[in-house]
């Protein structure tokens, strides 16, 4: 097992870097738990129920366990105290909670799926019921605070810092690192960024963007851009000719809807910005369309959109950003009164 994941581990980094994505792609590695081994085998006085003095299992309705290291218990209508005070203390290697009464720590008494009962083990120790019928060499379950039970976590790419080596942190605050990653909010989680914000690279503060820094795949070097009047048609025949293009990947479409000089807002989907002044490089008056054509290679022949070949321009004003078709940008800002996270 341990062959295949190397072997797998292996390939991935081989395959991310023959395709040139080491310097655009972060890669995390990591367990939902991690592992212990069971001792037994007359090695130590193994867990189980039916051998504790004052228990009975005929005063238990609903039992869970011979499940590893945890177990609950729904004992029978007015059998709850001697339950509890039967097997509280049954075992040096066992522990056991009313569900009100759990560590909150663990998270583990609000839900109502939980039994009033709750059983669990000391590392190493399973809990059996009536004798045992357990036999795995490794379990996990135990409490979060053994280093056993931290999976591991190793993160190479772009955005993680090199050679770092952190200490134990819960596996909840994966999934914000993640969404912080592929740039999405996350929902509501009980993991924080904050955790883990130092493995990563700090941003730099630029004001200049060269392609290197940029999420543009880095087999786009060159792009055209296409002014065109805003008419509602034209949008989606020109990003269907470029999909059937085998040597392009990416259009983007910028819609530029401001007049020169006036107060406007900045509309990108559904999402409207407070009022504006922009200068977007249109004449006055004019509303047009920005059609931004990434692409592998120079492209000799013109565009042509109804018949006519589309003007192109070396360079626009986007939002306050130059954007020129070397696929360089720079603002031009006269102050920066808040940067986002």
């Amino acid at each position: 097992m341990v062959q295949q994941v190397d072997r797998t581990v292996g390939y991935i980094r081989d395959t991310t870097r023959n395709h040139g994505l080491s310097d655009r792609l972060n890669i995390i590695i990591t367990a939902d738990h991690g592992m212990t081994t069971v001792v037994r085998n007359g090695l130590v006085d193994e867990i189980i129920l039916s051998k504790i003095p004052g228990f009975d299992f005929r005063d238990i309705k609903f039992q869970l366990v011979d499940y590893g290291p945890t177990g609950m218990l729904l004992p029978r209508e007015g059998m709850l105290e001697k339950v509890y005070q039967a097997l509280k203390g049954g075992h040096p290697h066992l522990h056991v909670y009313k569900k009100e009464d759990m560590p909150g720590r663990l998270h583990y008494s609000n839900h109502p799926r939980l039994l009033p009962l709750i059983l669990f083990a000391d590392q190493g120790y399973v809990i059996n019921g009536f004798f045992p019928v357990q036999f795995n060499k490794g379990e996990h379950g135990y409490d979060n605070q053994m280093m056993d039970m931290k999976p591991f976590f190793r993160a190479v790419g772009p955005d993680f810092q090199k050679n770092l080596a952190v200490g134990p942190f819960e596996t909840v605050n994966v999934y914000p690192l993640m969404c912080h990653l592929l740039g999405i909010k996350p929902e509501v989680n009980d993991g924080s960024l904050e955790v883990t914000r130092q493995m990563l690279v700090p941003k730099k503060d630029q004001g200049s963007y060269e392609m290197a820094d940029s999420v543009i795949p880095a087999c786009f070097k060159m792009a055209t851009m296409v002014p065109v009047p805003k008419k509602a048609n034209i949008t989606s025949v020109i990003m269907k000719c470029f999909e059937r293009s085998t040597d392009d990947a990416i259009t983007i479409t910028l819609h530029t809807d401001f007049l020169m000089g006036q107060h406007q807002v900045v509309k990108v989907g559904n999402n409207i910005s407070t009022s504006l002044t922009l200068n977007t490089g249109a004449p006055q008056g004019k509303t047009k369309e920005m059609i931004v054509y990434l692409r592998k290679q120079q492209r000799e022949h013109p565009i042509h959109i109804e018949g006519k070949a589309a003007e192109k321009v070396e360079s626009f004003m986007f939002l306050g950003v130059h954007i020129t078709d070397k696929l360089k940008w720079s603002t031009h800002t006269d102050s920066v009164v808040k940067k986002a996270p």
